[in-house]
């Protein structure tokens, strides 16, 4: 099966990361799932969705930490400053993982 532009472009760019962290178990349940793309491949872009996931959270909460918040008049202290740091690594992490566990989820549904 040909490769999508994201995967193409994904793999370009975590190919070596990619390739030296596939697990058999991904390529299994790759295989398991009838998800016609290779290992390498899949967890590259799992990486790609984990960056973009930071990303775009980060934009998210800098954008309603930084400007709505004050024009609300709302203030905000260090605590919350500090937690909307963190909670885009959070949420990333939490992509990234329920990106790997698609496979498993899919071969499951298909057992059934």
């Amino acid at each position: 099966m040909a490769l999508t532009s994201i995967q193409k472009f994904s793999y370009k760019y975590f190919k070596n990361i990619a390739e030296k962290r596939v697990s058999e178990k991904l390529s299994h349940k790759l295989e398991s799932a009838h998800m016609e793309i290779r290992g390498a491949v899949y967890l590259s872009v799992a990486f790609l969705m984990l960056i973009l996931g930071i990303v775009i959270s980060y934009v998210f909460f800098l954008i309603f930490t930084f400007i709505l918040l004050p024009m609300m008049d709302v203030s905000i202290d260090l605590l919350t400053t500090i937690i909307f740091l963190i909670l885009p690594v959070i949420i990333g992490v939490i992509i990234f993982f329920v990106y790997l566990i698609l496979p498993a989820s899919k071969a499951k549904r298909r057992g059934k």
